[in-house]
């Protein structure tokens, strides 16, 4: 059974199994969760193993970021992992501002504040996928992500999100100024 924003449990021979964060798991040690992200193993609440993970920001997140700041629209970082990865990637990425160690639902509750575009491809970014005002997620990101955004983009590049926000700006000009005109 998954458990959002915790990981995924399983029961065998009367045995409690957990895969996830350290909280979760029982005693698994947050210290060395410093610039990776570490997954923890526990049978029936003690640890028996630990996997270290480090996700590569993509390529052109600076370049998106960049983008999205000249538009004059602020951008942050939110994310369920540990505080050291997540400074890694909004440092790497450029993103003024980072959240971490967030759950499904306070990821809800922040991009339910104001029009927020989401931009997500895990499976706890579902529900703020859904929540956001508006939201896009990749192809390549999980199925559950695709379904709950308003927008799907292809591939893993992220200069899709910036182009969607201008195009939409564009479309808008061109509305007011046609009703504009047949007000004229």
């Amino acid at each position: 059974e998954e458990v959002p924003g915790r990981g995924v449990e399983g029961r065998r021979e009367g045995r409690v199994w957990r895969l996830g964060n350290a909280a979760w798991t029982g005693d698994g040690d947050e210290r060395h969760e410093d610039t990776a992200t570490t997954v923890w193993l526990s049978v029936d609440g003690r640890v028996v193993g630990s996997i270290r993970l480090a996700d590569a920001v993509r390529d052109d997140a600076r370049a998106t970021i960049a983008a999205l700041q000249a538009m004059a629209l602020p951008v942050r970082l939110l994310s369920g992992d540990a505080a050291g990865p997540v400074a890694v990637a909004a440092a790497a990425a450029g993103s003024p501002e980072a959240r971490a160690r967030l759950r499904p639902e306070e990821k809800v509750a922040d991009v339910s504040l104001g029009r927020t575009l989401m931009v997500g491809d895990g499976i706890n970014d579902a529900p703020a996928l859904r929540a956001a005002h508006a939201s896009m997620a990749p192809t390549t990101g999980a199925d559950v992500g695709r379904s709950a955004a308003d927008f799907v983009f292809n591939g893993r590049q992220l200069g899709a999100v910036p182009f969607t926000v201008a195009t939409a700006r564009r479309a808008m000009a061109i509305i007011r100024q046609n009703l504009t005109l047949a007000i004229g």
